[in-house]
């Protein structure tokens, strides 16, 4: 609780824990109450665009049989951020084999979605066959160097074909007519 006397100003600092994608928009709004008649409550919202520390392009790693590899950007927002020292943790290892690699001290590639961004690794996605239908889900953590939470954590997806699949898996045909069906299979 916060008291002021009538005429009173102070200035707040707000700290505010953002989650989600780099990139995205989103709100928060912060509640006042006071003892004024006039304005018993004030609500404040703050839109914004989330812009992360880091993030990785694509978000997502989708696997399929068709398409069992793939290349992950990891940037920093600004171009003299980029962090050294890094390692990866991936689960489940069984199933997913990513290599990261660091890029060149002289390399500067942007993304394109975060100008002024800088690509400080890459990391390389592969998972092993996959049985019809099968899915597989994981995750890449990267960490830095001295740090005990990862500064990145890129979801991997995996699933398999099946050889005919139907969908939706209920089909529902029309009545015979007095010359015969009315659909063919």
């Amino acid at each position: 609780a916060l008291a002021l006397a009538p005429g009173d100003r102070v200035e707040l600092v707000v700290a505010i824990a953002i989650t989600g994608s780099h990139g995205a928009r989103a709100s928060h709004t912060i509640s006042f109450r006071t003892n004024d008649p006039r304005t018993p409550e004030l609500r404040v919202r703050l839109t914004f665009v989330a812009r992360a520390r880091y993030f990785s392009d694509p978000a997502t790693v989708s696997l399929t049989d068709e398409s069992r590899a793939a290349t992950v950007g990891l940037y920093s927002t600004t171009a003299t951020d980029a962090p050294s020292d890094l390692r990866l943790d991936v689960s489940p290892s069984a199933r997913f084999r990513v290599v990261l690699e660091s890029e060149p001290a002289g390399a500067n590639v942007s993304a394109e979605a975060a100008p002024g961004s800088r690509r400080f690794a890459v990391l390389r996605v592969e998972v092993g066959a996959l049985t019809g239908g099968e899915g597989v889900t994981g995750e890449a953590r990267v960490f830095a160097a001295n740090r005990s939470e990862p500064i990145l954590v890129v979801p991997l997806v995996a699933k398999g074909s099946l050889p005919v699949e139907l969908l939706p898996n209920v089909l529902f045909l029309p009545r015979q007519s007095a010359n015969g069906p009315l659909y063919s299979g």
